[in-house]
């Protein structure tokens, strides 16, 4: 399915019939499919909304320079479209931040938080390596990024043990489109809400993967700022801790809305 927003078609896909709306917001290079162990564990017992971003997955691309608070704005729209009102949300990476902006520019809503492998900062060291991605990504096309993103997505044992899935991943990423990779870049080199956290009220869980050099876990302490947030470490988990560790992902996922199900978020 599509929604046209801003003249772009934008792809989603709805699972469930009942219970509380959640959102799924992915990671740079990726699409909805990422979420596919998540969504098929939560779609008995809750309505899942599962979109690509702009210039990922199905989804158009435009011109247009990216930002978070462009993201989220799409984000509000496909709910408006659907009607949803509020909706708990989960972002990894990108998602993540996605998630944060939401969280502060549309509190309303947003019933809950799950922030995955992430960050609310970009350090300007990291800054010249993001320039990098996005001059490669031009001259050279987006699949020539898979393959080193891959590797630092993923400790190497699970690369080797899980071969089928890494090609299928890098496919995905080499079909994102070079307006697309570029415009998520220029947004997450942007994020910075360090200032603002203590203004996110809902329930937040952090989540973080002991082997994430990308938003390593010390990193995702910053976001224990959030007054109502929960950190949880997943032990040899990497930057898309809930594909190679599902199972502690979606388990720690399902108690967290469960414990919040009831949750609205606040007019």
């Amino acid at each position: 399915m599509t929604q046209t927003i801003d003249g772009l078609e934008i792809a989603y896909e709805v699972h469930g019939t009942t219970g509380p709306w959640v959102t799924f917001s992915h990671s740079l290079g990726c699409s909805r499919k990422m979420w596919s162990s998540q969504i098929e564990a939560l779609s008995n017992t809750c309505r899942v909304l599962a979109y690509d971003l702009r210039g990922h997955g199905e989804s158009e691309a435009d011109a247009t320079a990216g930002s978070l608070a462009l993201y989220a704005s799409d984000v509000i729209a496909l709910m408006d479209g659907l009607g949803i009102r509020n909706s708990h949300f989960v972002g990894i990476s990108v998602g993540g931040m996605i998630g944060q902006t939401l969280a502060l520019k549309a509190p309303e809503r947003i019933a809950s938080l799950v922030l995955a492998n992430t960050t609310p900062f970009m350090p300007p060291a990291a800054i010249p390596a993001w320039l990098q991605r996005i001059d490669q990504a031009k001259n050279k096309g987006v699949a020539s990024l898979a393959a080193p993103s891959l590797e630092r997505w993923f400790p190497e044992t699970f690369r080797t043990g899980h071969s089928d899935l890494i090609a299928s991943l890098a496919k995905e990423f080499a079909n994102t489109s070079v307006q697309g990779y570029v415009s998520c870049c220029q947004a997450i080199m942007t994020v910075d809400t360090r200032n603002e956290l203590e203004r996110i009220a809902c329930p937040t869980l952090i989540i973080a993967g002991s082997q994430d050099p990308g938003a390593p876990a010390e990193v995702l302490q910053q976001l224990k700022r959030i007054p109502n947030s929960e950190l949880l470490v997943i032990e040899g988990a990497g930057h898309l801790s809930n594909i190679d560790h599902p199972e502690q992902f979606t388990t720690a996922l399902k108690s967290f809305l469960d414990r919040n199900a009831s949750v609205t978020a606040k007019l």
